[in-house]
């Protein structure tokens, strides 16, 4: 898989994103005492805006340490580690909630990012919550991801309610998706919120 960090460490000290998030959309699905990972956090934004929020148990990974340097100087009150390699440095289902924002844009091959996804469901806690967003060119990601589980040991896919969530992110709207390990009045709760 090609590295893209030293492109990011040379872009870490001006690079901004704008991606944005749906605070109203998120807490309907996620209370502030929840865990949450913000997955490819670059230097923090997201995590800093969560945090605002009253969200006070956040933890930002990202490949760059460059961005990292940035984000602890910009949140310091913010956990931010170097993600070094694919797996996720946490224990299984340690998170509530993943944010999921602009990374799959970013890996270029499929291996990669099913690697994610698969990292992604085992340190979310079963009925976690996942929140996608992502950029419209991303729709075949959807399709790559259209069978299968996040939330099991298989690496195949999506199913169909995440396949729905990556399908409107591709859109370029943001999107919360329940996690979903098994059918229940809450998932269809989720599903309905789907744009």
């Amino acid at each position: 898989m090609l590295s893209q960090v030293p492109f990011w460490d040379s872009v870490a000290g001006t690079k901004t994103f704008s991606h944005p998030l749906d605070l109203n959309r998120f807490r309907a699905f996620v209370d502030r005492g929840a865990r949450i990972l913000d997955y490819g956090c670059g230097y923090g934004r997201l995590s800093g805006e969560l945090y605002a929020a009253g969200y006070r148990d956040v933890t930002g990974v990202d490949p760059s340490p460059r961005m990292i340097e940035r984000s602890r100087v910009a949140y310091p009150q913010i956990t931010f580690d170097v993600l070094k390699g694919t797996s996720l440095p946490f224990a299984d289902a340690s998170f509530d909630a993943v944010l999921l924002f602009s990374v799959l844009t970013c890996v270029i091959d499929d291996d990669g990012q099913r690697a994610i996804v698969a990292d992604i469901a085992r340190v979310l806690r079963r009925g976690g919550i996942v929140y996608v967003s992502d950029h419209r060119k991303n729709q075949e990601i959807c399709d790559r991801y259209s069978v299968g589980s996040i939330g099991t040991s298989t690496t195949d896919g999506l199913s169909s309610t995440r396949c729905a969530a990556l399908t409107a992110a591709a859109s370029s709207s943001s999107v919360v998706a329940r996690q979903l390990h098994a059918p229940s009045a809450a998932d269809a709760a989720a599903k309905s919120m789907l744009p």
